[in-house]
């Protein structure tokens, strides 16, 4: 039996398929802090992504080719697609089985983008997957990029205490979060409190947690940002030239002096008093034996 269409003919049968969705989901993020040039240690890291549909079911045999792009923690672009390689190991398709493995290398550092965080966004291949599958990007966490390990620092306090590392993951994951949660926040109806922004209610926790970051960010940066001091113009220092004071040691010129003191005549004028002359020279009792003292 044939259907009826709305003008009047048969034998024609119709058919709508809503296009399927499904979406990748991160299965294994990739680390929080990366060393890409740390020796003794592997120059990938691994990811592993699924497919799953709307209620959260692994999807399986589909084989869906995907790409990877890099993105900045804030959801922007990098212009360098190029510092994100994927190993030949690896095969960059969700096979029948709904999981890909991948092995994947930032070559660049976060210091040279601002210290910005990367995020890796695993996407289907348009070119590859059918018209009727829509298959939904996923993102990673974020992901900082450094050299090596700094091997000169030293935990003090018997190594109690949180290092740099850990600190800097934390303030990054709190950014991340705080931009998650003002994302939904920001939404006409809160999906906590079910008002409509930007109002919320008084006990809306997810407000709560807003306004909270946005206190301790403001707290942190009035302490640890310190003014900056006016330069004191210091006065130059007067030199003066070094002179020469080194003493003149030739045995010549003493014997001169000691053989000229020897023969000087007496002074001519009154007799001395009975205390003597004090600022003469003392009479020498014995003829020094001048030499020059040998070294060694």
């Amino acid at each position: 039996l044939g259907l009826q269409t709305p003008t009047g003919q048969q034998g024609r049968m119709y058919s709508s398929v809503a296009p399927r969705k499904v979406k990748i989901v991160y299965h294994t993020q990739p680390p929080r802090i990366w060393y890409k040039d740390q020796a003794h240690e592997p120059k990938f890291f691994d990811v592993c992504v699924v497919l799953k549909d709307e209620r959260g079911s692994r999807v399986r045999g589909l084989d869906v080719p995907v790409r990877a792009f890099l993105l900045y923690d804030n959801g922007g672009d990098v212009k360098r697609q190029n510092i994100l390689k994927i190993s030949k190991d690896s095969v960059p398709k969700i096979g029948k089985s709904g999981v890909a493995d991948l092995k994947i290398r930032i070559d660049s550092v976060s210091k040279n983008h601002d210290n910005h965080d990367f995020m890796v966004r695993i996407a289907a291949d348009p070119s590859f997957v059918p018209p009727e599958l829509e298959v939904l990007p996923a993102a990673s966490q974020p992901i900082t990029v450094r050299s090596k390990r700094n091997r000169g620092k030293r935990k003090k306090h018997g190594g109690a205490g949180i290092d740099t590392d850990s600190l800097t993951a934390i303030a990054s994951w709190c950014r991340y979060a705080n931009n998650t949660l003002d994302e939904l926040a920001c939404k006409d109806v809160c999906p906590c409190c079910n008002s409509i922004a930007p109002h919320h209610d008084e006990a809306c926790k997810l407000h709560k947690c807003v306004m909270g970051f946005m206190h301790i960010r403001g707290f942190l940066e009035s302490k640890f940002t310190e003014p900056k001091k006016p330069k004191v113009r210091q006065e130059p220092i007067l030199r003066f030239p070094q002179t020469d004071l080194k003493r003149n040691r030739s045995p010549a010129l003493k014997l001169e002096n000691l053989m000229h003191a020897m023969h000087t005549p007496p002074p001519v004028g009154p007799p001395a008093s009975i205390f003597g002359d004090f600022s003469a020279p003392p009479p020498l009792l014995k003829t020094p034996v001048l030499g020059r003292k040998r070294s060694g």
